[in-house]
């Protein structure tokens, strides 16, 4: 996979690390874990992005495109560009910083911990 999979990888990277989540919600740190580890993997990805994005450059570089459909001319089509690959780092910086504020449970005052 080059960097032309990159956005592809940004989408399919936080499915699976919900998708482990999910499965290990009885394991609350496995689950915390694996969303950070998820999230990590995508700042990583998202920053080796917008280090290597050039605006001159060739603008199907960071561009994923495969036919799904081809006989109804449909295709799975998944680009970063322009203005988006500030986007995708600002997203990428805060999905890591928000899971690290709710890194431990709240506890309720006078401590229900059935309500």
């Amino acid at each position: 996979m080059g960097e032309s999979a990159t956005p592809l990888l940004l989408l399919v990277v936080p499915l699976l690390g919900a998708i482990v989540a999910a499965l290990s919600a009885r394991e609350s740190w496995l689950a915390r874990a694996s969303a950070m580890a998820a999230m990590l993997v995508v700042l990583a990805l998202s920053l080796r992005l917008f280090l290597a994005y050039e605006p001159a450059a060739d603008a199907s570089r960071f561009d994923f495109n495969l036919p799904w459909m081809p006989a109804l001319g449909i295709n799975l089509h998944f680009a970063v560009d322009g203005f988006n690959v500030y986007l995708v780092l600002l997203a990428a910086l805060l999905f890591p910083a928000v899971l690290g504020c709710t890194w431990t449970p709240l506890t309720r005052p006078g401590g229900c911990t059935s309500c």
